[in-house]
């Protein structure tokens, strides 16, 4: 270890020279530093760090019963942050670079490790900020930074950290037992270890695959490949700065022949469009003709319960097997009782912006009433992700069954709710990690599937009508209309009643800060139309834009551009609708609709006008 002069060097704790002295300076560097001693006997390193908190990380995972070899813990001091530790390499030397089969050999030890619990190691949350902070570190290329600025964290294991190869505890015959210096671990993600076994082993291209499929093996779940690849570039990039030039020069090589492979990386989980993990029951009516929202999965769902049942999860299994939506297109949704209390587990299989939860804990905690968003459950992890399947995943409190109706007094209520989501300071809304934009205008109508059935005069008007649409894009400039965050398409599928009459808002996953006039038109337009049981209600479009203004007033240049808007949420829609494979019939009567509200559009724009003119 070698010694640096850029800082005092502490002492070590009052007491503990005569007790394991005399102490002699290993070394000291990255904030440590370490001294040999004894105790009756036997070599004790005692380790004094700068910041107390790491003292505090290595101390907790050195506690825990560890399932694999490493130091132990003779003695303490957190509020110094010193250690008094035995020595624990009686095997083969220090590694300088592990071998191929050594990582391999070394990879079901980190499986276990991940597995273990450990009481009061550093949380997930801190694990997501340290990959928030990389996004901005400028020892990154540009194009790294960009896709760790995307990737969304989960902390779902107990890791070292810190795999250099120097940290490996070996056998007197050379095969991996244990690992040394534990202040670095904590909840993270497990491709960061495994990314760092490899690349303490070399980072050999060839490497990675074989490593990945032993750690499979022993840990009976699936690791994020492109997520390995992401981390070991970090771990390259910030290693390279410790070393000399002549060192770094073939390392950097490697590093920029690994960065060139990043544009064919798949996704990460988390960051692409997957298949259920719940199968979905089949669609049903009960006698009386009512929705069945809820029903028993339509087959099993190990996974989702393995997920549960880990222990950085809710380490439990549900008390009774979980019921599933049956109505739900987009994610699965689960009713779970967990010790007696009624939790929804949301699995996520549509991208997911990585500070979507961030945005739900801080709005649960900021937004004003009438509206209510829910944050995710901290799980034992400290974070509130786990992944099933790869998919994200998480829990909230389950406010039961109850829904808006599209009577006008809920109408007014949703409207105000849109009003009070708008509201809230961009100090607590504009959270980095959302999207930066918000796609309105398609600039190519779907309407392959429905072309046949209209009528020519018909085909003309809808290309005129997305024509106009698409050229209004420049009118929502920054300067032009007031931004807020955006729920993306609040409608009562996406909210529902709490026990005190709140309405709670769902479905988050299209939230970013934008024109609020784009959402207030979506949300209108729903209300008149989709949840209408497909007959248009412009009488409730023009309730629920009064409901909204009266809480949260119009601008004159919203109020010019309202019913544009409208209509290119129906062109909006239609796109949808067909991409969810609704059949040509449906989709012909909602074309025909959207052209009546475009033929009617000055009247329904003159009722616009009257009931959000100022002073209404």
């Amino acid at each position: 270890m070698s010694t640096s002069e850029s800082a005092p060097l502490a002492p070590p704790p009052e007491g503990w020279e005569t007790r394991f002295g005399p102490l002699r300076l290993v070394g000291a560097h990255a904030g440590v530093v370490v001294w040999r001693g004894q105790e009756d006997g036997a070599t004790v390193f005692i380790k004094r760090l700068h910041e107390p908190a790491r003292a505090a990380r290595e101390a907790a995972a050195l506690s825990a019963g560890l399932p694999l070899r490493a130091p132990r813990l003779v003695d303490q001091d957190l509020d110094l942050g010193a250690l008094a530790l035995a020595e624990a390499r009686h095997g083969a030397a220090r590694p300088r670079r592990l071998s191929a089969a050594q990582a391999l050999a070394a990879a079901p030890l980190l499986a276990a490790l991940h597995r273990h619990p450990v009481p009061g190691a550093n949380p997930a949350s801190a694990w997501e900020r340290r990959v928030r902070r990389q996004r901005h570190d400028e020892r990154l290329p540009e194009a790294l930074r960009e896709r760790l600025g995307g990737l969304v964290c989960f902390g779902d294991a107990f890791c070292h950290g810190d795999l250099h190869p120097s940290n490996w505890l070996l056998s007197t015959s050379g095969a991996p037992e244990g690992l040394l210096d534990w202040s670095s671990s904590g909840m993270m993600d497990p491709e960061w270890d495994v990314a760092g076994l490899w690349g303490a082993a070399g980072g050999e291209a060839a490497l990675a695959g074989p490593l990945i499929a032993a750690y499979e093996a022993a840990a009976d779940r699936p690791l994020d490949a492109a997520r390995v690849t992401l981390y070991q570039l970090v771990q390259r990039y910030e290693g390279l700065g410790a070393k000399d030039a002549e060192t770094a020069a073939p390392l950097l090589a490697q590093a920029e022949t690994l960065l060139a492979t990043l544009p064919d990386l798949p996704p990460p989980h988390g960051a692409q469009r997957v298949a259920r993990s719940v199968p979905k029951p089949p669609e049903s009516s009960q006698a009386d003709g009512s929705n069945l929202r809820w029903a028993e999965p339509a087959g099993p769902i190990p996974r989702v319960l393995a997920a549960l049942a880990s222990p950085y999860a809710v380490g439990q299994a549900p008390d009774a097997p979980p019921q599933t939506f049956a109505q739900h297109a987009c994610n699965d949704v689960l009713r779970l009782s967990l010790g007696g209390e009624r939790l929804i587990l949301k699995v996520y299989n549509k991208p997911v912006a990585p500070t979507l939860f961030t945005l739900e804990e801080r709005l649960s905690q900021h937004i004003a009433a009438p509206a209510r968003v829910l944050g995710p459950r901290r799980l034992r992890s400290g974070g509130g992700l786990m992944r099933v399947d790869g998919r994200p995943a998480a829990l909230y409190a389950d406010v039961g069954d109850a829904r808006l109706s599209q009577r006008p007094n809920d109408l007014t209520r949703l409207a105000e709710t849109l009003a009070a989501l708008h509201a809230v300071p961009e100090e607590i809304a504009h959270v980095e990690g959302l999207p930066p934009n918000y796609d309105v205008f398609e600039r190519q109508l779907v309407l392959t599937a429905i072309q046949d059935a209209l009528r020519p005069e018909e085909q003309a008007q809808l290309a005129a009508l997305s024509a106009e649409m698409n050229q209004r894009e420049d009118s929502l400039r920054p300067e032009t209309l007031p931004h807020a965050l955006l729920h993306g398409a609040l409608h009562r599928d996406h909210s529902a009643l709490d026990a005190e009459g709140r309405v709670v808002i769902f479905d988050l996953e299209k939230a970013r800060w934008g024109p609020r006039l784009l959402d207030l038109s979506r949300s209108a337009y729903l209300a008149g139309y989709r949840t209408n049981d497909e007959a248009l209600s412009p009488e409730k479009i023009v309730h629920f834009v009064r409901s909204y203004h009266r809480r949260l007033p119009l601008t004159e240049a919203e109020r010019a551009l309202l019913v544009p808007l409208l209509l290119s949420a129906g062109l909006h829609d239609l796109k949808s609708l067909h991409q969810e494979g609704w059949d040509v019939t449906p989709l012909l009567r909602h074309a025909r609709i959207t052209l009546e509200l475009s033929h009617n559009r000055a009247a329904l724009d003159a009722a616009i006008q009257r009931y959000t003119a100022p002073g209404d």
